[in-house]
């Protein structure tokens, strides 16, 4: 979800009302999506780990209320090349090659640069699995 500043400050703090709803509304959106095998076997352990809160779970969202949007292919175009972005610097990481560019933000290519090869390996990995789980599950979505 894209948040106003303002907005996404109320969602860090933990158990706090906007966070409650926000993981509720998230819950009821994308928790039982209908996914590819390849993209559900890396998303189905992740929902694994964030528990239901049982306040989330009472929380009956009118999903026929919310509004929505259709995105366009630009707009997935720039989330893709953002992901392999992650990747390549996490590649230069585990390589011990310097970050030549600004990776998503300052701070996270900040972030990035204070950690060693050995750290990032298992993300990289991860991110690796969960982009050509998304390539595939695109592929079929246009065919």
């Amino acid at each position: 979800m894209w948040l106003p500043a303002q907005l996404a400050k109320l969602t860090d703090r933990e158990g706090a009302f906007a966070q409650t709803l926000l993981q509720a509304i998230s819950n009821s959106l994308y928790r039982n999506v209908p996914l590819k095998p390849r993209l559900a076997t890396f998303v189905a352990p992740i929902w694994e780990k964030l528990p239901l809160r049982d306040e989330v779970a009472e929380i009956d969202v009118p999903l026929d209320q919310l509004n929505f949007f259709l995105y366009e292919r630009p707009w997935l175009d720039r989330r893709r090349r953002t992901l392999r972005g992650v990747q390549e610097a996490i590649s230069a990481i585990v390589g011990g090659a310097p970050l030549e560019a600004k990776v998503v933000s300052s701070r996270y290519g900040n972030g990035l640069r204070d950690l060693e090869g050995v750290a990032v390996t298992p993300l990289l990995d991860m991110l690796t699995q969960y982009a050509e789980a998304v390539d595939e599950a695109d592929a079929a979505a246009v065919e």
